[in-house]
């Protein structure tokens, strides 16, 4: 049984904004790790995903410049995958949401793509997710617990620039205490729309 639904709200603004608002997406935690006592209840200070332990990397092969990183990570997999907008349907967890770079037909494969930055793709390069990717993928993991392989794919369009693929693991521990710190930021922000909400007193 699928542990998420596909939303399909990406080719309307106004109705991605509608669903935004409504639940606690990776776009806001990436935001939310901005934020000193969030990182805090994570325990992410000072943190850095142990190489070695992240993934197993496949980063030999040199490319010359080709499409995007969509386009070039479905031709390193050979697979049909495409970018999808999820919501988890699971009892009490309806309030998550993300939006996943590459999800396979099958739903799983998953990818995250780094940002393209030199110093991000450095680190793939050494078998290292960035920090706030790796805890990007930990939120999406929480929607697609059932999926076979996490990648983290790292691509820069640029001549004979090596590519990057590491294939992450769930780090359970720390999902607890993401989920947990999740809920709390969105009990909030839910709370502030509310009461913003409330009519003027009439006098």
């Amino acid at each position: 049984m699928m542990t998420y639904d596909i939303v399909n709200v990406r080719s309307n603004p106004a109705q991605w904004m509608a669903w935004q608002q409504s639940v606690f997406s990776d776009w806001d935690l990436l935001n939310t790790l901005r934020k000193a006592e969030f990182r805090a209840s994570l325990r992410l200070e000072p943190f850095v995903p142990p190489e070695g332990k992240t993934g197993d990397s496949d980063n030999t092969r040199y490319i010359v410049p080709r499409g995007d990183a969509l386009d070039s990570y479905r031709e390193h997999v050979s697979s049909v995958v495409a970018p999808k907008t999820i919501q988890a349907n699971r009892n009490g967890m309806q309030w998550l949401g993300a939006g996943i770079d590459a999800l396979d037909i099958t739903g799983e494969t998953v990818a995250i793509f780094g940002s393209g930055q030199e110093a991000d793709h450095r680190k793939a390069l050494g078998n290292i997710v960035p920090t706030e990717d790796w805890v990007r993928m930990q939120h999406c993991m929480l929607l697609v617990p059932d999926a076979e392989e996490y990648h983290y794919w790292s691509w820069r369009a640029a001549h004979r620039q090596p590519e990057a693929l590491i294939r992450v693991k769930p780090d359970i521990g720390f999902q607890a205490r993401l989920l947990k710190a999740e809920k709390a930021m969105f009990d909030r922000h839910k709370e502030h729309n509310q009461a913003n909400m409330k009519p003027a007193n009439v006098v």
